[in-house]
């Protein structure tokens, strides 16, 4: 399962995103490919920052240097709905240390102890809601922009920002902070089937499927 998820080509991890989308159908096209650009863009220009501010730091580092408050929860999940980090505003990042344990057990369990990189799977999921952290706190941030219009009276429009390019660019930013040869995406998959594997297989053949279409 995990080689198959790391061939998957960044293009595919992309739709995979936009499954989860409310505004999909709304979005142009033609369009489409420039809102994908921009996200990956907005990732990759923090993270660039984000390692010149502070050169050699983990995200654990980085998460204490800005004065986030970082709470490490043993439940398996979030409540109803799987959740394995969550950025609560103004400052504060929870964990699903449940879900991370279990995903880390799997792997030793397969001689498997680390995916490629050696990094640690808390260390994905913190520099994931680091980006959120500081998407909320720049207003001008590109992410933020409402650029998908849901109806419109005259010249009066009433636009929405799109949530899955706030995720996309989510995923650039901890990819580049870590330097990941792989996409984080694929630890969608790896953290449910550690903790159920019936539904993580789910998700599994669901991204195949899409992968060959």
């Amino acid at each position: 399962m995990i080689k198959k998820l790391l061939e998957v080509p960044e293009n595919v991890w992309d739709i995979y995103a936009l499954r989860g989308e409310p505004l999909k159908n709304k979005i142009p096209e033609e369009e489409l490919p420039v809102y994908l650009e921009l996200a990956h863009r907005t990732g990759k220009e923090l993270a660039a920052r984000v390692r010149a501010e502070y050169p050699g730091q983990s995200p654990e580092q980085i998460c204490e240097a800005l004065k986030l408050r970082l709470n490490r929860i043993e439940e398996k999940d979030g409540g109803p709905y799987t959740m394995f980090a969550c950025y609560t505003e103004p400052d504060r990042i929870d964990l699903y240390m449940g879900s991370i344990e279990s995903l880390e057990k799997l792997l030793k369990e397969e001689k498997q102890a680390a995916l490629p990189g050696e990094v640690p799977v808390q260390d994905i999921l913190l520099a994931h809601e680091l980006f959120h952290y500081y998407e909320c706190h720049e207003p001008e941030f590109p992410t933020r922009r409402k650029l998908i219009t849901l109806w419109k009276i005259g010249k009066f429009r009433y636009k929405s920002p799109l949530t899955v390019l706030s995720e996309i660019a989510a995923m650039e930013f901890a990819k580049d902070l870590l330097g990941l040869s792989w996409h984080p995406y694929l630890l969608d998959i790896l953290l449910l089937y550690a903790s159920d594997h019936q539904e993580g297989r789910k998700l599994y053949d669901c991204l195949l499927k899409l992968q060959e279409n």
